[in-house]
């Protein structure tokens, strides 16, 4: 990554990516089956016969990252 790139990352909320020592682990079989899994119109999960809703807010607690701050609406235009 180069000083501009790293630069424009500062910036932003994903700047923690810059602190980051091993790269995150995934494991690409489960997220092929959420992916195959997820609704867009319900913006969840399908689980069986049940939706189960996913956000944001969700993603931070999991990553177990702050959730304090300034709330960044992502969907506005």
């Amino acid at each position: 990554m180069g000083a501009l790139q790293k630069q424009q990352l500062e910036r932003t909320p994903f700047r923690w990516m810059l602190l980051m020592e091993e790269p995150l682990k995934i494991c690409s079989a489960l997220l092929l089956e959420l992916v195959s899994r997820w609704s867009v119109e319900n913006k969840s999960f399908r689980i069986r016969e049940h939706l189960v809703p996913f956000n944001v807010f969700d993603v931070y607690v999991v990553l177990g990252f702050s959730v304090r701050g300034q709330q960044v609406r992502f969907d506005s235009v």
